[in-house]
């Protein structure tokens, strides 16, 4: 009996030394159990917070997109109005280099009719003074009262 006491109490002792090496076992997987939830915890809060930024981040995008596609617009708006003024522009500068050029033309043409013009004024008051001298020359010589009453 004392042998099978022995043998019972090893036989306890041993299931004890399982039983508490399971049990340390237990505990240990216990432990990384909750490290494991704290970290799954930790990773959902981040993610959580990289999922608001992101929805931030898509929301800030369309907005600047609506906002870029505005400003293209406008660019393109501004960009056809200013190609126009341009295009109109180079219209009236070349009506104006026309009618500067149909001008000038006139001008050279008056100042050539001016130039006759002032030859046969200068012509006439070369005959005119040629008169003058001999109404003079007559008058000096007794016959210009006859000539001045024709006057």
């Amino acid at each position: 009996m004392q042998n099978e006491y022995h043998t019972r109490k090893d036989e306890w002792e041993q299931l004890q030394r399982r039983f508490n090496k399971e049990m340390d076992e237990l505990m240990a997987d216990k432990q990384r159990a909750e490290i494991a939830a704290q970290g799954i915890q930790q990773l959902s809060e981040e993610k959580s917070l990289l999922e608001n930024e992101l929805k931030e981040t898509k929301e800030k995008l369309l907005a600047m997109q609506v906002k870029l596609d505005r400003l293209n617009g406008q660019h393109e708006e501004l960009s056809e109005k200013y190609s126009s003024v341009l295009t109109k522009s180079a219209e009236e500068k070349s009506k104006l280099i026309d009618e500067n050029t149909t001008l000038q033309n006139k001008i050279s043409v008056l100042e050539e009719e001016q130039r006759k013009l002032n030859a046969n004024i200068d012509s006439l008051n070369r005959e005119i003074q040629e008169y003058k001298d001999k109404v003079h020359l007559l008058e000096t010589q007794g016959q210009g009262p006859t000539i001045v009453q024709l006057q």
